[in-house]
């Protein structure tokens, strides 16, 4: 006869049928982000490709992928959209493949029941005070970096094409379109598809995917913290709607201040504004001293708002998993399809890192 013990450790520890449905599920899960790395990198390159040929590009794959980015970057104005409709096509298909396979109702996040004007303030004002903070990190790597290789790290952000019109398109899709997109793709259906088994499991796991999608180590220390965040005001106002604005207010400000630093320092390049910054350049200080004061106040923000909205009796706490939760969520996933994907992400990083 089993002893309570053991009827508790049944109940705990899932069956084997039930381990390998819990597998399939993330195993599907991964393919999805398969999918929308897949159409992320694959299309654009095969873009690149065409427009090569069709230029009279000759010799190998490297020379035809410059030429037909040459020839993208002299006609931005058709480029640039094509490449932004690529990107989010690569982020919507996978979620309304993935929301009817798991029978996630997508329109339930977009509620605003669940929260009041005050929480969408403190959403924003938080996520503004997350993004300072984890920019001393992504600053302390770049520094680390430039000392170590001896020259600046490729920082993948851009503020203007060649002409007007492909400028209002990647402002209109880095400010706007950009964050709803992965809000909808991270928060609505990477997030909810993960928090079956647990939130604390499904915010950190989200969040740190929504930094290895970046695909660069650059954003990736930026955006893991803040993914982890964003998933938090997810799953506690039950809502993305709160981290739509509060991605849209990130990238906004992040946008003007890098496009004013770079008007200042008189570069299209933002891998040498640290290298411009190192030199002791004075032609910078304006900009620098505006955006270290706008990042220390909102770090202060941060630290604040972390002990009142975090703390023991914090609205925001997230409580511990179950352990049947423990059994479900990081050891099933780390055994199933999951895995290579990460380690495919991982080296994504390393590559665009070294080589």
């Amino acid at each position: 006869m089993t002893n309570a013990y053991e009827q508790t450790m049944i109940n705990i520890k899932p069956s084997p049928e039930e381990a390998r449905s819990i597998r399939k599920r993330y195993s599907f899960i991964a393919l999805m982000m398969l999918l929308h790395m897949a159409i992320y990198n694959i299309v654009p390159r095969v873009i690149l490709l065409i427009a090569g040929l069709a230029n009279g590009a000759e010799g190998g794959y490297t020379e035809i992928m410059k030429a037909g980015s040459q020839f993208a970057g002299e006609h931005d104005a058709i480029f640039t959209p094509l490449r932004v409709a690529v990107i989010l096509l690569s982020e919507m298909i996978p979620v309304l493949i993935g929301c009817k396979c798991l029978k996630i109702d997508l329109k339930r996040l977009f509620g605003i029941s669940e929260f009041s004007a005050r929480d969408l303030g403190t959403s924003v004002a938080f996520g503004l005070g997350t993004q300072a903070a984890a920019s001393v990190i992504t600053t302390v790597i770049v520094i680390a970096y430039t000392i170590i290789a001896g020259e600046p790290m490729e920082q993948p952000i851009s503020t203007s094409m060649s002409s007007p019109f492909g400028t209002v398109i990647y402002w209109t899709y880095a400010c706007i379109l950009g964050p709803v997109c992965e809000e909808i793709f991270m928060r609505g259906f990477l997030l909810s598809a993960l928090k079956k088994y647990g939130d604390m499991f499904a915010a950190v796991f989200s969040g740190i995917l929504f930094g290895l999608f970046h695909e660069n180590l650059y954003q990736a220390s930026y955006a893991i913290p803040m993914g982890i965040f964003l998933a938090v005001v997810a799953l506690k106002t039950k809502s993305i709607v709160p981290t739509i604005y509060m991605h849209i207010v990130c990238n906004t400000t992040n946008m003007v201040m890098v496009q004013w630093m770079m008007s200042k320092l008189g570069t299209n390049d933002t891998s040498k504004i640290m290298e411009i910054v190192m030199s002791g350049d004075t032609g910078y200080m304006a900009p620098l001293v505006v955006n270290l004061l706008w990042r220390a106040c909102f770090i202060a923000v941060f630290i604040a708002m972390t002990v009142v909205m975090f703390g023991r009796e914090g609205k925001w706490r997230i409580g511990r998993a179950t352990p049947a939760g423990k059994e479900r969520t990081w050891k099933l996933m780390l055994t199933s399809f999951f895995l290579p994907v990460l380690m495919f992400l991982v080296g994504i990083i390393i590559y665009d890192l070294f080589i």
